[in-house]
């Protein structure tokens, strides 16, 4: 797999046990299923297969059709791709079908379709929001856009490898699992929430409080990523009621 500008990632995937695991992904030229090199306390420099690795690394194992946009905001191209959750990248097939890896500094925004049709959108990686972080550090990758609303939940879906114990200790099993952050954006700011709640939530919206009532009549509890976007739905008629100052972004 061609990697530009670089030619390999080491990424810190997790915290097991006594000793940090790292993991680093081989390229392996044109070929993206490289193998994994786990490093840790009791996997030094060990090479694992993907085969021995449960869980794909990918958004979608399916290339899609994306227009892709620059710091301008212009689309720069239209190639298939497919955005690669543990190393937070995205991935594209040029024009002669060789897979390569994009520059972040250079694609700002993936607009992934669901068919050959541009004008439907099946979802949006972004890393051209400012100010976006966690525990005041900046977030390194592409938030995913769930909705086009004024205000827009993003989501941050970091996959990690992770080694556990099989056969009573004897063998070792390799796992892929997720670990989610969650933002609101709008009106020229990018907030995190600590978990999807209503609390959390009401609180990255502004004069959010006349929203209760609804909240109460649909009966939702906001802890999951489709009542949060049935209000933000809501909450755009709220809003032209009472306009706000900014715009979304």
């Amino acid at each position: 797999m061609k990697r530009y500008p670089l030619f390999f990632v080491l990424i810190l995937v997790s915290t097991l046990g006594k000793g940090q695991v790292f993991i680093e992904m081989n390229p392996k030229g044109q070929d993206y299923k490289g193998d994994w090199t786990v490093y840790g306390t009791e996997n030094l420099n060990k090479s694992i297969p993907d085969e021995k690795v449960n869980g794909s690394r990918y958004w979608s194992e399916d290339w899609k059709l994306a227009s892709l946009y620059g710091s301008n905001k212009n689309v720069i191209a239209r190639l298939f791709v497919r955005y690669n959750l543990l190393s937070q990248e995205v991935h594209f097939k040029d024009l002669e079908g060789k897979e390569q890896v994009a520059s972040p500094e250079i694609l700002k925004m993936a607009v992934l379709h669901p068919g050959e049709d541009t004008s439907g959108i099946l979802t949006v990686f972004r890393n051209d929001l400012p100010d976006v972080y966690i525990n005041n550090k900046p977030v390194q990758g592409y938030l995913e856009e769930l909705n086009r609303d004024t205000f827009r939940l993003m989501k941050l879906n970091r996959r990690e490898l992770v080694v556990m114990d099989a056969r009573f200790g004897t063998e070792k099993r390799y796992e892929l699992r997720d670990r989610l952050d969650y933002f609101i954006s709008g009106n020229n700011r990018v907030v995190h929430l600590k978990k999807l709640s209503a609390e959390y939530v009401l609180t990255a919206l502004p004069r959010s409080s006349g929203l209760r009532p609804y909240i109460k009549e649909q009966g939702l509890s906001l802890k999951k990523e489709n009542d949060v976007l049935v209000l933000l739905k809501a909450y755009d008629e709220f809003i032209k009621k009472q306009p706000l100052a900014g715009k979304a972004d």
